[in-house]
């Protein structure tokens, strides 16, 4: 018995894109990199469902007081201090957050006036950016994302490469936008694959994780 369990492999966690998305320079080598990936970990994810009361103390209001501004009301994202807000639906908002316990706090604080389910370990959340990333997202994606038809904040609950996926627009970074998508963590490594095939001809650089901060 000692030595079966010397030689059991321990087990660690690990993150939602490991072994999917591996750092360096991957499809066409020459210049800079169409598009750039960074992988999203450490964060804390809460899906909000509101209840059916739209009362001054319903689940708009509580959030509002712990978000510092009125929750969206459609796809938009908004941001706050201690997580941002995703809308993806009536009554129905992503909570993105540094502190991984967000679900057991908006729990706490909606109380009867909202259902919260923590999704920390099972959504994936990826970032975009760069020149190339509205059309290598195009070859995938129905949804309209030039600039004017999806401004910054600008939100889709949509499909991208056949896989459920929230996206949202967050500030650009100089001349280029940035993106972040929410998949399923099960779907993480077939949006990946979708990535890599789809920016080959751009160029796609890859970098480390980013955590919160």
């Amino acid at each position: 018995m000692a030595e079966a369990a010397a030689i059991r492999p321990a087990w660690a966690p690990q993150g939602a894109w490991a072994d999917i998305l591996a750092a360096g320079r991957h499809g066409a080598a020459g210049g800079g990199a169409g598009l750039t990936v960074t992988p999203l970990e450490g964060f804390g994810l809460a899906l909000v469902l509101a209840d059916r009361d739209p009362g001054a103390g319903g689940a708009a209001a509580v959030l509002q007081g712990l978000h510092g501004a009125a929750p969206p009301r459609r796809p938009r994202l908004s941001t706050g201090t201690l997580f941002d807000l995703v809308a993806i639906g009536p009554g129905r908002w992503l909570a993105v957050s540094a502190d991984r316990a967000i679900a057991a706090t908006l729990a706490a604080a909606l109380g009867s006036h909202g259902a919260v389910s923590d999704q920390s370990d099972g959504l994936a959340l990826v970032r975009l950016a760069g020149p190339a990333v509205r059309s290598v997202l195009a070859k995938g994606c129905p949804v309209d994302l030039h600039r004017q038809a999806f401004a910054v904040g600008a939100a889709a609950a949509t499909m991208i490469g056949h896989v459920n996926t929230t996206l949202w627009r967050r500030p650009d970074r100089g001349a280029d936008p940035v993106f972040e998508l929410a998949v399923t963590r099960s779907m993480a490594g077939s949006l990946g694959d979708w990535l890599l095939a789809s920016a080959a001809a751009d160029g796609c650089a890859i970098t480390e994780p980013a955590g919160p901060g």
